[in-house]
């Protein structure tokens, strides 16, 4: 994106938090996307960064996944 490489620091955006109630899931997805490109996360940074933004039922829906299964990359 602009900018990136001449020296001028952006800041990192910091995606919504995620409860699984108060805005639909593509709605978020599409906002964690966008936060995502901004941030120049990897797909494994991704995979990480929406594990963080969960909270409440959407959280438990993680932990109830086989481990191979919470993260973007598998």
């Amino acid at each position: 994106m602009g900018g990136e490489g001449r020296g001028r620091y952006r800041k990192q955006k910091d995606a919504d938090l995620f409860d699984g109630r108060s805005i639909e899931l593509d709605d978020y997805l599409e906002h964690f996307e966008r936060v995502a490109m901004w941030n120049g996360f990897s797909y494994e940074e991704k995979g990480i960064h929406l594990a963080l933004s969960l909270r409440g039922v959407a959280q438990q829906i993680l932990r109830e996944l086989p481990i191979g299964q919470k993260y973007y990359g598998d």
